[in-house]
């Protein structure tokens, strides 16, 4: 797979780093790590969640995010 070097547009928002997605099939929010593209030319999105449980790498294709719920940024503690 190639990396992608355009940024990935979802919904009228640019992901980043941090983003938290819903998938359709699955359960939680997931955090946009990074993207690629298939030898189909197809993009797929790697991922990281479900969020607070059990947390795992995951990939999926642009088409099956439902949803944006933004950027969590972590302060300094």
């Amino acid at each position: 797979m190639k990396p992608v070097t355009e940024p990935i547009i979802v919904s009228g928002q640019v992901l980043s780093k941090g983003t938290e997605l819903v998938i359709y099939g699955r359960r939680g929010r997931y955090r946009y790590v990074d993207a690629s593209l298939t030898s189909e030319g197809k993009t797929v999105v790697n991922l990281i969640g479900p969020i607070g449980f059990r947390e795992r790498f995951s990939a999926v294709y642009v088409e099956n995010i439902k949803g944006i719920y933004g950027v969590k940024k972590r302060g300094k503690r």
